[in-house]
Formats: C-alpha cells, structure tokens, sequence
C-alpha cells in the first residue's frame, strides 16, 4: 500500500510502502483507521494520510512527491499545469479551458499553448521531417477542428 507524507500545507513530501499485513483488521480488511494508526505510531507523526486503491472512496490518484492533497475530498492531484486549467476536485484532474478531438491517427505531439490559449499540434504523417516540412496546426476552440497555421 502507498503512503503519502503530507505537511502542513497539505504538500506531499514523502511516500512509502506499508505491507497491508501492517494494517489489516481482525476481519481480514485494510481501513484507512489502521493505516494511519500503524504510521503514527511507527513514524510519530500525524500528518499521514494513505492511497488505498481497493477501498472505494478512500482517496483519488496515487500520491507522488510535490502533488497537493486535499483532505475534505481526499483527492492527490498535481501543480496547476497553466493558469487557464481548472481543477475536478472529483477526480484531481486538471483540465484545460477547452477539450479538442486529437485525431490521434492525424495529428499528434499535441501540446497547450498558454499565451495563446490554443492547442497545437503537427501531423503524425510528417514526423520526422524537418520543421519547413512538418508545419504546425492549431484547434479552433468552437468548431473543434483543426486548421494550418
């Protein structure tokens, strides 16, 4: 099972393993309860907080150093990708202002472009090719379609 070391900012700055044989109750099931019980006593720190994937609703996405926790949703989620994406403190997702069909098969090495609020992206049919070759396009935020630029 992992653990998240969380400071007081709710900043994850460490994470571990505990066997689930640490935390089980007498009942044959990991609870959040023991996990934290176990850390605390072993670390004597309360700032613990766990990732148990087999327990529905216990926390979202797996912890990694550097993501932000939040413990009224129990969500890990990452740095703020760009200042236009908003979080789904649902999921722990940051999501961009607008989704845009890729079309994986034609276009790809797809990429946010912050200053000009845009995805952009090249043909993968072009790959390789020197840049003069393999010119960029850009999705329309409406039409969803993706044109040369």
């Amino acid at each position: 099972m992992q653990i998240a070391k969380v400071d007081s900012n709710n900043k994850v700055v460490n994470t571990f393993a505990v066997s689930d044989s640490k935390i089980i109750t007498l009942y044959g099931s990991v609870t959040f309860e023991n996990a934290q019980k176990y850390c605390n006593e072993i670390y004597k720190d309360t700032n613990l907080y766990t990732y148990i994937p087999e327990i529905k609703g216990i926390t979202i996405n797996e912890p990694n150093i550097g993501f932000n926790y939040n413990p009224s949703t129990k969500v890990f989620y990452d740095n703020q990708p760009f200042n236009s994406w908003t979080l789904d403190n649902t999921t722990g997702i940051w999501n961009a202002p607008y989704d845009c069909d890729s079309q994986n098969d034609t276009y790809g090495k797809i990429f946010w472009e912050e200053s000009t609020q845009r995805w952009k992206g090249k043909k993968t049919a072009n790959f390789g090719k020197p840049d003069n070759e393999n010119p960029t396009y850009v999705c329309d935020p409406i039409t969803k379609s993706w044109t040369l630029v």
